[in-house]
């Protein structure tokens, strides 16, 4: 058996009793359902849940509640500690029965938030990564502008890490010369969360130009600067104003 092999054995063997409740000394309650877990495992990942199963906070009943967080994000959030993963519930999944399924960016931006939430920075490093993966490639523009409510919804540590990178995804899509305003949805969204019309104003402002480097690689978008200017009209020579303030 190599290692890569040992370890996958060692996450089956330790995920094995929260299929089964077995041994379990600590319970998570969220919106009136239960998930069996166990401090061993638990609490060494998270400083906010140990030091409320220990100490002057001490839950004498091994129950722990959580409020303010679906009961799809806390079960993913129990999975990534036994395992080092967590998955996007589907429709079926979902315990939602009476919306679809959350859109995955929206999901990975709740996962950010509960991480934030409870300091588990492993799980937050892979929903960071998560995020901006699925910010960057989700092909459904209609269904990425949606999820900009949603997204500026949530108030963590990471709020504005998130919101950068949507930003920057808004204007790498309007680049690709992706038509949002065929049904006036990306003015719905500047008119229905101001803040968002506010970063992406400032973004411009701050980053006029953006694209890629050939040696940053295709996976990072970065400022650009021009190194000559030339006028559309006549295609001759041209400073821009930016240019003609610094004279």
């Amino acid at each position: 058996m190599d290692q890569h092999d040992a370890h996958c054995e060692l996450r089956r063997q330790i995920s094995a009793p929260l299929k089964s409740g077995e041994f379990s000394d600590l319970t998570f309650l969220c919106e009136g359902q239960r998930i069996p877990a166990h401090r061993i495992i638990v609490c060494p990942q998270s400083p906010v849940i140990q030091a409320a199963c220990t100490g002057s906070y001490k839950q004498e009943t091994g129950v722990y509640e959580i409020k303010d967080v679906s009961f799809d994000v806390v079960r993913q959030m129990v999975e990534y500690l036994y395992t080092g993963r967590y998955q996007v519930p589907s429709s079926q999944d979902s315990d939602d029965k009476k919306q679809n399924a959350v859109l995955p960016l929206v999901f990975h931006a709740r996962m950010v938030d509960v991480a934030d939430t409870y300091i588990i920075k492993g799980l937050k490093s892979l929903s960071m990564a998560n995020f901006k993966k699925s910010a960057r490639r989700d092909p459904d523009d209609c269904a990425f502008l949606r999820s900009i409510v949603d997204i500026y919804s949530l108030q963590c540590e990471s709020s504005q890490v998130l919101r950068d990178i949507v930003v920057e995804s808004v204007r790498e899509r309007l680049a690709r010369c992706l038509d949002f305003s065929k049904d006036g949805l990306l003015y719905e969204i500047t008119k229905q969360v101001p803040s968002f019309c506010h970063d992406l104003i400032g973004s411009l402002f701050s980053k006029p130009m953006l694209g890629y480097c050939t040696r940053c690689g295709p996976e990072k978008l970065v400022e650009v600067v021009p190194l000559h200017c030339g006028c559309k009209n006549c295609e001759g020579f041209a400073s821009t104003l930016a240019e003609q303030r610094s004279l």
